[in-house]
């Protein structure tokens, strides 16, 4: 990457807090700061809700960064706080072997004082934060929140004492910000190779187990043929009973099923994968990537248990 300032993309995607599709491009003229730190162009990619964002909507925003992608050294995606997760682990597998920072950050506030703006996690703090870090050549996709710098496909929300922050475990953290900005080049992918774009597939249906799960549901969806794949998050259950998994085994046989779970379970599932070393978010859109990509149900477990943008370090 070339030395000297550098030129970032700024894309706007979703409300954040009270700034407005309509507020954006006065509220980035209103910090003269930037132009010291970088050259500067805003676009806006995606101007609802983000409580909206869908997956069409994430591809739409890897296609925007491959279509600039040469213009710019490095992008920063403002995202509202809802979904964020998703979209920015999303974008590790729609977009690999970037070689420029991808970098997203956020506020949790909806309705905001200029104090909270300024604050360690307000979004004016965030975001001058993301243009510097963005700037310093990180190849990561990343997530840039009050005093940490994570890979987004690794983080997660933890609260603390001063509120809800994202977090990313020892081997998610890239960087801090003090006095200065300390970054962790051993924990970095800076992944080498030729640039890809990827697709989804969007046919995949997600189910959440509780003492209340609707297995009638579960096995007429595997029996759809317009459903690529399922889903059952589990939680922090480790095991399950026994007409689960006997439906589980049935419907794996043809159709591709992920088990996500909080830790190592204690059963069998058929020809279903199972994983407890990614987070929801990652596991749902990685499935996704998975079964757009994999030809049989073999092929597409295969991708799911390779590590594919340091997503399985959770």
């Amino acid at each position: 990457m070339k030395l000297g300032r550098k030129k970032i993309a700024i894309l706007y995607f979703g409300a954040i807090g009270t700034i407005q599709k309509s507020d954006f491009s006065s509220w980035i003229k209103s910090m003269p700061e930037l132009k010291i730190l970088a050259e500067v162009e805003e676009f806006i990619v995606f101007n609802k809700d983000t409580s909206e964002v869908s997956p069409e909507d994430w591809e739409k925003l890897s296609v925007f960064i491959n279509d600039n992608f040469t213009r710019f050294d490095c992008f920063v995606v403002l995202h509202g706080f809802d979904n964020i997760l998703f979209t920015a682990s999303a974008l590790s597998f729609l977009f690999q072997n970037t070689s420029r920072p991808i970098i997203f950050t956020t506020t949790k506030d909806k309705h905001f004082t200029e104090k909270q703006v300024t604050a360690p996690h307000g979004l004016k703090a965030n975001f001058i934060n993301a243009l510097q870090i963005a700037s310093l050549g990180f190849n990561d996709v990343g997530l840039v929140y009050g005093y940490r710098y994570t890979r987004a496909n690794v983080s997660f929300l933890k609260q603390e004492e001063y509120g809800v922050v994202f977090d990313a475990g020892l081997k998610g953290v890239l960087g801090k910000v003090d006095f200065s900005f300390r970054l962790y080049p051993k924990n970095s992918i800076q992944q080498k190779g030729q640039r890809k774009l990827y697709r989804l597939d969007k046919n995949i249906l997600v189910f959440y187990y509780n003492l209340f799960f609707n297995l009638k549901t579960f096995i007429e969806s595997g029996k759809k043929s317009s459903a690529k794949g399922l889903v059952l998050e589990i939680g922090s259950f480790r095991t399950l009973p026994q007409k689960i998994l006997s439906a589980i085994k049935m419907i794996s046989k043809k159709t591709p099923v992920l088990i996500r779970a909080e830790e190592k379970i204690l059963f069998r599932a058929g020809d279903a994968v199972v994983v407890s070393n990614m987070t929801h978010e990652t596991a749902v859109t990685k499935f996704m990537w998975a079964v757009k990509q994999g030809k049989n149900i073999a092929g597409i477990k295969n991708l799911i248990l390779k590590d594919i943008s340091g997503e399985t370090n959770v």
